[in-house]
């Protein structure tokens, strides 16, 4: 009962089961296929991320802000409910096609994992706007349970098929899926409700899509570039090391996807009141991440090794690199969910569209003169970007986020 009515718990719990599941996933499908069917499969789940930001721009983004404005929140979260399943039905029709017209693309189970995936990560984050953590950790729990058993069956299968793995992973997301709607009973609608929302979404969602693309290429142009440039080892040091921050990586959109809509209530409500929501979160954030970064960036050598063996010993400044753009991410952190409270979506693309620009004009310098260096240094510029121009833009707006965010 105690765990059931702390909020803090329940987001930790949560966290580790959504994180812990996904890293034991990657880690495990690693192992179970040969290098060139991993290799696959992490450009297809790359391209999952990409579709997944596209349709998050017109459904769950939008909705975790406008949510804490909604008379009859019943109604609103049916009609995003609709709009959400419209773009599965597409992306499964989509990928269904790419199979069809893509020579020497043939995993039709893959549509149904992409359906799949869609759906888990707009419930969870739906689930967590409406504040109903129990029922998060429960829907997480249930795909966590089922997807690590049918990847245990596709373990004693002994199957280094991309398409079958493909087919068990998507039957995980069936019994969260029927959970969720036992929970939400998304089923009511009103046609007229419906083009409101609709209209509403796509008016705050442009700015958005256009964001998810720009965010996504300004994110990977470095790392595609490098494989380019400095070749396949130099590609892999890289990836390996992104893939070692990818739990902190998820505990950060994990925070945002809890502290942003309590902001915006909270700030629609009280300006100052979600000011000082915001400050409070960040520092306590800052209290768990700065010593995790710290010990990270000390013990880099050690990590790298451990990860990938003794090749990769000599590339632990990789890591130290990536410590400390974790830490300019995590200084951005409140500045980027202030942008989104605030609506100014606008000038959330044009932040990501300098970092791309950015990233097209500056990739081959930073590399043929820094080599792999070169990469962490551009990443590193880009999150600058990012947190001078959208600290201008809240400047603008009479908003002094430094009065609200001091570390310690």
């Amino acid at each position: 009962m105690k765990i059931q009515h702390n909020s803090r718990v329940l987001i930790l719990l949560d966290q580790a089961v959504f994180s812990g599941t996904s890293f034991v996933l990657t880690i495990a499908v690693a192992r179970m296929l040969s290098m060139e069917n991993f290799g696959v499969y992490s450009g297809l789940i790359l391209g999952v991320y990409l579709l997944v930001s596209a349709i998050n721009a017109f459904t769950i983004q939008p909705f975790q802000v406008l949510f804490a404005q909604q008379t009859n929140k019943k109604l609103y979260v049916s009609s995003v409910f609709m709009l959400q399943s419209i773009f599965i039905l597409l992306a499964f029709v989509l990928v269904l096609l790419l199979n069809q017209t893509i020579p020497g693309f043939h995993y039709p189970y893959f549509a149904l994992y992409v359906a799949g995936f869609l759906f888990h990560d707009f419930g969870r984050k739906l689930l967590l706007t409406y504040n109903k953590l129990m029922q998060t950790l429960i829907f997480d729990t249930l795909s966590a349970i089922f997807g690590l058993v049918l990847l245990v069956l596709y373990y004693f299968q002994q199957i280094d098929n991309l398409n079958a793995l493909f087919g068990l992973l998507s039957l995980a997301y069936l019994p969260p899926m029927l959970y969720f709607m036992a929970v939400i009973r998304p089923f009511i609608f009103e046609k007229t409700t419906f083009k409101t929302v609709f209209k509403q979404h796509f008016k705050q969602g442009k700015w958005l899509f256009l964001t998810a693309l720009s965010q996504w290429w300004s994110g990977n142009l470095f790392v595609v570039a490098s494989g380019v440039y400095l070749g396949a080892t130099a590609l892999a040091a890289l990836r390996l090391g992104q893939s070692l921050f990818g739990v902190l990586n998820i505990v950060l959109q994990t925070f945002e996807n809890y502290v942003l809509p309590q902001t915006a209530q909270k700030y629609h409500a009280n300006p100052e009141d979600g000011l000082l929501f915001l400050g409070a979160m960040n520092r306590k954030a800052s209290l768990v991440f700065l010593p995790i970064l710290m010990l990270i960036f000390i013990f880099s050598t050690q990590i790298m090794s451990l990860a990938g063996g003794a090749d990769y010993r000599r590339y632990g400044y990789v890591i130290q690199g990536l410590a400390v753009l974790y830490l300019l991410i995590l200084l951005s952190q409140p500045i980027r969910m202030m942008i989104r409270t605030m609506l100014l979506n606008k000038q959330f693309f044009y932040g990501y569209l300098l970092t791309l620009v950015f990233a097209l004009f500056s990739s081959k310098f930073l590399m043929t003169q820094f080599d792999l260096i070169g990469i962490l240094i551009g990443l590193g510029l880009s999150q600058l970007i990012l947190i001078i121009y959208w600290t201008h833009v809240l400047h603008k707006q009479n908003i002094r986020l430094w009065k609200s965010y001091i570390l310690f």
